[in-house]
């Protein structure tokens, strides 16, 4: 999965980052399809809680929205 892969790099490039709690740069995804009928405030609110979803979780990480 391409989100994935984004964090996994990310992770691999250890940019400092010494106000976060791991030291270092990292990166939460959060990612939903699109569906026939959905408006584009809908597809941001979907990705937005899979993004809230993603953070919950311990950040660095990428989360799909539930279809």
């Amino acid at each position: 999965m391409l989100g994935e892969t984004l964090c996994q790099r990310v992770a691999a490039a250890a940019w400092p980052h010494a106000t976060t709690p791991k030291g270092k740069v990292t990166l939460s995804i959060g990612l939903a399809t699109w569906e026939t009928g959905m408006s584009p405030e809908d597809i941001y609110k979907r990705s937005d809680q899979a993004l809230y979803h993603a953070k919950a979780n311990g950040r660095d990480n990428c989360q799909a929205a539930a279809p």
